[in-house]
């Protein structure tokens, strides 16, 4: 259900993203916007940030819910089967967002951690800054469904069950949060990162 949400989440993300391009590039704007439309990118990617938060407390409070009320996966197999699909298609989607940033990116603003390692290019839209991490942590979730499918699968204990949303509410494996607040206090305009909280979206 998390994973179905989410990627539902996706093509919301897209037109979006493509929407607030395309009034970015337009060439007439009122006198008054003294930066014509090129805040629509930022306003683009505010939104879908903040959908993703909503998401993201919404399966937070589910997966909380479940570990309350502890429900059966009623269909394995066919979670098995999504989800290895699902990470076939992440890991396809990451290695084209490589190669097409090798081609255009040639700076890497000092980053030391590996999830958001293909934050290159300071001046990049905001909406395709975060297109990497985002396939990135998709494959990685779609793994963890995995994992927990075989859990459930394969063991005999009724607790086999916390399984499912037991991955919902940590932070992914691999991620140092003192990687990711020194990367952030490197962009311009930050001077410092008071808090940082991490943990999966699904």
């Amino acid at each position: 259900m998390a994973d179905a949400f989410h990627y539902l989440n996706d093509p919301i993300d897209f037109i979006v993203t493509l929407t607030a391009i395309t009034i970015s590039e337009r060439s007439q704007f009122p006198q008054d916007l003294s930066f014509d439309w090129q805040r629509a990118r930022l306003l683009g990617a505010f939104f879908n940030g903040t959908f993703l938060l909503a998401l993201g407390t919404s399966i937070f409070l589910q997966s909380a819910e479940r570990f309350i009320s502890v429900r059966e996966v009623d269909d394995v197999k066919l979670v098995l089967i999504m989800g290895s699909v699902s990470l076939l298609l992440n890991l396809l989607s990451a290695a084209f967002l490589h190669r097409s940033q090798q081609r255009t990116a040639d700076t890497h603003l000092e980053h030391r951690h590996t999830v958001k390692g293909a934050m290159k290019a300071p001046m990049r839209a905001l909406g395709m800054l975060g297109a990497m991490p985002h396939v990135v942590g998709d494959a990685l979730n779609n793994l963890a469904v995995i994992i927990a499918v075989l859990v459930i699968w394969f063991t005999t204990p009724p607790t086999r069950f916390y399984a499912d949303p037991a991955i919902s509410m940590s932070a992914p494996r691999g991620v140092d949060l003192a990687d990711i607040k020194h990367d952030m206090e490197k962009i311009p305009g930050i001077e410092s990162v008071h808090e940082l909280h991490v943990w999966r979206l699904n």
